[in-house]
């Protein structure tokens, strides 16, 4: 047997996640050598104090900061391009791989501007195909800038209120007793629905909306759009808090970039921006990394379990433990870039090259002037450049004692101004002379003819403002708005922060006062001198490039197009356009592909013992089963809900006064907006008026015929001839069936609808099932994941990386616990020397006496993980090929999708070009068979030698 294998000699890019979940510190210390305490500050953000009795404490978790610090400063994270093919490194500088990208972005408008700027210069530089997934309320921004757009529901004004009533991660009891929590948590359901299907839709989301989780873009598409493409995401784009992202990845198996106007990721150099450390005798960086855990924790016990909803129901992936999920973009090393100036805030150097500040995404100049009102303009003409006071999307409770605050500060500071309306309603009857209001103005026009900006501190606002060069007062209401507050002040381009509790008119006059003076302006202009030459959006372009796997992405046939498709029992990549030319050439059968994944997460490292693996393991099982107990009786009152017209309404917009998107409750007539309601049936696409169609003729019809039909019904659309044959010869047998015996007599409409019952009742009792039957499986997986994790706790460096627990078939699943079996158990065996042995080498006899320990837990602990492991990895697989046989998955939709893509793609490319697809196909063939040869040959030689 051979020595135990350490974290060195994986394979690093592969288990990146491992060495740094290694070099965390242990999870639990007595709780009398550190006390923390937390509650929530006037303005919303999380007070923290930090005591401790002695040093242990720090003295334990010290050396793994600085473990991760130097790691972070001395890591390399440069990747090696091979080509495919030989000589074609030449042809993939030439030709750009073009991509699906999707960015899914939650907020106000000032979070999603900044990704807009970043897909219109994703889609006009490099060539991709850039969708924007967000609320409705920002269509006309994305379309605007020629983006395609993706409703995945939520109302930002709604959110505006809450978050202005309850500013920071903890709710006040008001908003739980009143059911606004309730709401906010529904609401997150919703979008993180939308998210999903903004990954493999076709359309705008803005059609009728899905009545059950199981959709999955099988049953109902949701667009208003005339002959929408097929779309299915290459890449993910996000900001952290649509939260479906990293699910999402995991889901199709593709990479995932997180980008974000605010620190997110844990740092020595300052809190995080929604906390605020009181006190503490703790060393201050450590404090400050302590406070982004806290968050994040507080965050998943708040969420998780709206989170793992989404998991299980929406995605069918397992549900996190609540215990190990909170830093799974530390643990999995995700790329970050972050949308701010480094010359406001700088990279702080315990980031790893994982992470990036790119500079601030604006949008480009505009080409001519924008529209402004001839009043606007006499205003700026009349007198001194006026001050610019705006709050965009922030409502207040009061706007009429906000605007009189402001027009008091106005005339005591004794300056000219103009007023945003904005989403808090300022302004009235009596208007000052020497004050104008505006309703929608561009920042960067406007910004440039202000002497000073008063705003809120949204990221948005900020960065217009310091790139216009003027000074910056800022009133923050939640969020990072007190963080970037205090940045500002701090860099002398404004004066310190005044919290909207304790705003005042002698305050706000004060600060406006204190802006305008000569040095402080000086500064705003320095300050915009150096963020002008930073190019925002082509850095954070740059970077995104820079950080793709781009030879796990690209085609091995055609190097310029993304791989779609995999030829099974191969490392053969195919795009969609390859695949269709060597299927209708006869080279390839449409059997022999697969959907290709190029990247794949484990998002849970597993528990650190068997005990606490046990314990949250049971926990989970037992709430997952309440929750499908709970959902039987609401399934079945789904059951008798005719099709209401009125409810086929945009996918996640609200009634108003409402603030929550009720999936299962009719609208009332009236409450939705004009700007928002669906389209009339004329402009729906084929597909859409397929739906519909649907839908209206066959209620009363069993649901899982229904099902059926529809799915059917969406291929042929998709798929075109394209295999058209034999599914419109199911179709018109599914049809038959449907229709024959009159559906319209009373007595079959009692018969179907009692089918239809019973089709619930069994769905809700197979879901039951499904989740008792799956207990077993992560019961015996919580157990040998803790048994291969524990020797971790007491120091042993020799442990390996587990197999990965993404199972997708019993094969991998019996090939992953053989494997896992053997390691355990060679390595509880030559534990016992090694161990010693190399405590010796390092420590001398206090080394080698500690390693006789380390040996003999090895020898206790590993074969517990190795009797546990088997098992458990093909339970997994087994239960893998169970859900495939039994959920209906929406694979096939993406199937149709990526086969659609690929008749389009076939029919507008040149007889060259297929050609030149048939001869790298054969030349790859022939590279494959020669390799094959050689390594049988290698093999042999190997079994001849010994």
């Amino acid at each position: 047997m051979s020595p135990p294998q350490t974290s060195e000699d994986t394979d690093q890019e592969d288990h990146n996640y491992q060495d740094i979940a290694s070099l965390c510190p242990p999870l639990f210390y007595p709780s009398n050598r550190c006390t923390t305490r937390t509650d929530i500050d006037d303005n919303g953000s999380i007070g923290i104090d930090i005591k401790q009795s002695n040093t242990v404490f720090s003295d334990h978790l010290a050396p793994h900061v600085q473990a991760q610090l130097q790691q972070a400063i001395h890591a390399d994270d440069a990747r090696l391009e091979r080509p495919s093919l030989p000589g074609v490194s030449a042809e993939i500088s030439q030709h750009p791989l073009h991509l699906n990208i999707v960015i899914q972005v939650v907020g106000s408008r000032g979070d999603i501007q900044p990704f807009v700027a970043l897909g219109k210069t994703l889609r006009e530089i490099y060539g991709h195909r850039v969708r924007i997934a967000t609320h409705a309320a920002f269509k006309s921004l994305v379309q605007r800038e020629g983006l395609e757009f993706f409703c995945i529901g939520g109302n930002p004004e709604a959110l505006m209120k809450f978050m202005v009533k309850n500013p920071g991660l903890l709710p006040h009891y008001e908003a739980l007793r009143s059911g606004d929590v309730l709401k906010q948590r529904k609401c997150l359901y919703e979008v993180l629905k939308g998210c999903w299907r903004s990954c493999i839709e076709a359309g705008d989301g803005m059609g009728p909306r899905p009545r059950n989780e199981d959709y999955a873009g099988l049953r109902e598409w949701s667009s208003t759009e005339t002959n929408a493409k097929p779309f299915v995401a290459d890449v993910i784009i996000a900001n952290p808090p649509s939260f479906a992202h990293v699910h999402c990845a995991e889901r199709l198996g593709i990479p995932l970039h997180l980008m974000f106007t605010m620190p997110w990721t844990p740092t020595q150099a300052f809190p995080h921006p929604l906390t605020t450390l009181r006190s503490s005798n703790v060393d201050r960086g450590l404090a400050n990394l302590i406070s982004y855990f806290l968050v994040e924790n507080i965050i998943w016990h708040g969420l998780g379990d709206v989170i793992n909803l989404f998991r299980w129901r929406c995605l069918h992936l397992e549900p996190l433990s609540i215990m190990w999920a909170p830093g799974i973009s530390q643990r999995l090393r995700l790329h970050f870039t972050y949308a701010w100036s480094p010359a406001l805030l700088a990279k702080p150097p315990d980031w790893g090259p994982n992470i990036s500040v790119a500079g601030y995404f604006q949008l480009p100049p505009l080409a001519s002037p924008p529209e402004v009102p001839d009043e606007l303009l006499r205003f700026l003409a009349d007198g001194p450049p006026p001050i610019y006071i705006g709050f965009g999307s922030i409502v207040v409770r009061d706007p009429g004692a906000m605007t009189k605050i402001i027009f008091d500060a106005i005339a005591e500071a004794g300056v000219r101004a103009i007023v945003s309306v904005g989403w808090a309603g300022l302004g009235g009857e009596d208007i000052p002379q020497d004050v104008h209001l505006i309703s929608d103005i561009p920042h960067s026009w406007l910004f440039e003819r202000v002497s000073a900006v008063v705003h809120h501190g949204g990221a948005g606002t900020t960065a217009a403002g310091l790139m216009a060069g003027k000074p910056t007062v800022i009133i923050p209401f939640f969020g990072d708005q007190h963080f970037w507050g205090k940045i500002v002040a701090q860099t002398g381009a404004g004066p310190r922060p005044i919290p909207y509790k304790a705003l005042t008119a002698k305050a706000l006059a004060a600060a406006i006062s204190q802006a305008l003076l000569p040095p402080m302006v000086a500064t705003a202009r320095c300050l915009s001198d150096q963020i002008r030459h930073e190019h925002g959006c082509e850095t954070g372009a740059e970077i995104f490039h820079a950080k793709l796997p781009l030879s796990k992405l690209r085609c091995s046939v055609v190097p310029h197009h993304a791989a779609i498709w995999k030829v099974k029992r191969t490392q053969i990549r195919l795009c969609s356009l390859a695949a269709t030319t060597l299927c209708k050439e006869g080279l390839l059968q449409k059997d022999d592909l697969e959907l290709y994944r190029s990247q794949e997460y484990e998002l849970e490292g597993g528990p650190w013992d068997p005990i606490s693996g046990t314990i949250t393991t049971l926990l989970g099982a037992f709430g997952r089963l309440t929750q499908e107990f709970v959902d039987l009786p609401i399934h079945l009152v789904q059951t008798f809900q005719p099709p209401n017209p009125e409810h086929q309404g945009p996918c996640g917009l609200f009634p108003e006064g409402d603030g929550i998107s009720h999936a299962d409750e009719p609208r009332s007539p009236g409450t939705t907006s004009s700007a928002t309601s669906p389209k009339p049936s004329a402009t729906l696409s084929a597909a859409d008026k397929a739906a519909q169609r649907h839908n209206s003729r066959h209620f009363g019809v069993p649901e899982s015929f229904r099902r059926r039909l529809l799915k059917k019904q969406l291929e042929a659309e998709l798929c075109g001839s394209f295999g058209r044959r034999a599914s419109l010869r199911r179709h018109q047998h599914d049809h038959h069936f449907l229709h024959k015996g009159g559906p319209k007599a009373l007595l079959q409409t009692i018969r179907d609808i009692s089918l239809d019952v019973s089709s619930n009742i069994a769905s809700s009792f197979a879901n039951i099932a499904g989740a008792g039957l799956g207990f077993p499986v992560t019961l015996t997986m919580s157990l040998a994941l803790g048994f291969h994790n524990a020797p971790k706790l007491y120091g042993d460096r020799t442990v390996r990386p587990p197999p990965s627990t993404h199972v997708t078939n019993f094969t991998r699943g019996l090939k992953n616990g053989l494997h896992e079996f053997w390691n355990e158990m060679s390595d509880a065996v030559t534990g016992i020397i090694f161990l010693p042995l190399h405590g010796a080498r390092d420590d001398g006899i206090v080394g080698f006496t500690r390693g006789i320990g380390m040996g003999a837990g090895g020898l206790a602990l590993k074969p517990m993980a190795a009797i546990f492991g088997f098992p458990a990895y093909t339970l997994s697989g087994l239960h893998k090929e169970l859900q495939k046989r039994n959920i209906l998955d929406f694979t096939a939709y993406i199937d149709a999708a990526r086969t659609a893509q690929g008749r389009d793609e076939w029919d507008r490319a040149t007889d060259e070009e297929k050609k030149e697809i048939i001869k790298r196909w054969g030349e790859l063939v022939r590279d494959h068979v020669e390799g094959q040869k050689s390594k049988r040959a290698t093999l042999w030689n190997r079994r001849s030698v010994f």
